[in-house]
């Protein structure tokens, strides 16, 4: 499943929410879109995105923020794609079982399974 939130619809509220499962601790971080929909005291129906975890989101989340970093930085660094931000010792696969991306070019910024789709 893939879900699109444009940045324009994101808003400064961002929580953290907890929850245990069956003696499992889930972590999630809530992101709230447009203006908040308040029926009663209690009673939130803002729209939002939860991102949850049973371990540390922050590795996925730091991974992400350097991956943004890295794109708005406009610096490619040597064995690193500057697309997808695969690095030499961790390819992109397109396909469970396929063969893992190359470098397409000699500064080793962009890998072969981007260098396709920017070609299409």
């Amino acid at each position: 499943m893939r879900v699109n939130v444009y940045a324009e619809e994101m808003t400064a509220r961002i929580q953290i929410i907890c929850k245990v499962i069956d003696g499992q601790v889930f972590t999630g971080v809530r992101f709230y879109l447009g203006f908040p929909f308040v029926h009663r005291k209690g009673d939130d129906d803002s729209s939002a995105v939860t991102f949850w975890g049973k371990k540390d989101l922050r590795c996925q989340l730091k991974k992400a923020l350097k991956l943004l970093d890295r794109h708005y930085s406009k610096k490619p660094r040597p064995g690193t794609c500057r697309f997808c931000g695969c690095q030499e010792f961790t390819p992109c696969l397109s396909l469970p079982g396929a063969i893992p991306c190359g470098w397409a070019d000699k500064k080793r910024t962009i890998c072969t399974r981007c260098a396709v789709a920017k070609r299409s």
